[in-house]
């Protein structure tokens, strides 16, 4: 009688989003150093692991050693360096020619959307720009990058379906997830009339791990009892994984 009882009618709609009036973002610095004394004779490129389809601006922080003669000034070129597009390889995206001085300098480069593989690198590459320098510059770079939550609403492959307690089941949610922030929620109904009944919920990759798990009630739940402890699941995908993605219930 109680496993009849418990038979639950799950789900309508799992809704996967992110939240239209928010963003995340991230800034990573790296040292970079070339000419005499350094471990880099004219040139020095460092790597950042960005996810995809996004802006990044790359701000290179810049001086040389030696005395305040305008003489010893050492021009340097400035690389930014995208993965590039579909189908085509890496490519230089801006040029910056600067003249490094003994006082700090910052140059700015802005890099549009790239949709490359989502796990490859930017790059920025500085380089002495007449060849080896009897100075040493160095410097620090820092790539930074804003990605906002698109608002997502996908329907499972099957809206609904039968689940006794003690059971579980697993629907596909999405062919393709690029790089970013998931946050899942689940509507069900059950014919336990105004009893709550709690879920758990698991977010699996292609590869089959469970990468996320959480519990809670529905999200259309009106028992006060529950305020505060409706279902979500939120995961950042931080690289891309090919394949289908999953929903365990």
């Amino acid at each position: 009688m109680m496993r009849q009882l418990t038979k639950i009618l799950l789900f309508c709609v799992v809704s996967i989003f992110g939240l239209s009036s928010a963003a995340f973002g991230e800034t990573i610095t790296k040292a970079f150093e070339v000419g005499e004394g350094t471990a880099n004779d004219s040139s020095h490129r460092r790597d950042f692991s960005i996810p995809c389809g996004l802006d990044v601006t790359a701000k290179v922080k810049y001086s040389r050693k030696g005395t305040a003669a305008v003489e010893n000034d050492v021009p340097i070129t400035i690389e930014l360096v995208s993965p590039g597009n579909l189908g085509e390889s890496s490519k230089v995206e801006k040029t910056l020619n600067v003249v490094a001085k003994t006082t700090v300098q910052t140059a700015t480069l802005n890099g549009a959307k790239a949709q490359n593989g989502c796990s490859d690198y930017w790059s920025v590459r500085v380089k002495t720009t007449n060849g080896s320098s009897p100075l040493a510059v160095s410097g620090d770079i820092s790539l930074s990058y804003t990605q906002p939550f698109p608002y997502l609403a996908w329907e499972t492959e099957q809206n609904n379906l039968n689940l006794d307690s003690g059971n579980s089941a697993e629907r596909g949610i999405q062919s393709v997830v690029n790089q970013g922030v998931l946050e899942i929620k689940g509507t069900w109904n059950h014919n336990l009339g105004v009893m709550p009944i709690k879920m758990r919920f698991q977010l699996v990759s292609p590869d089959g791990a469970v990468v996320a798990t959480a519990e809670g009630y529905s999200d259309k739940e009106v028992n006060p009892c529950c305020s505060g402890q409706k279902l979500k699941l939120t995961y950042q995908v931080r690289t891309f994984v090919p394949g289908k993605w999953k929903v365990r219930m």
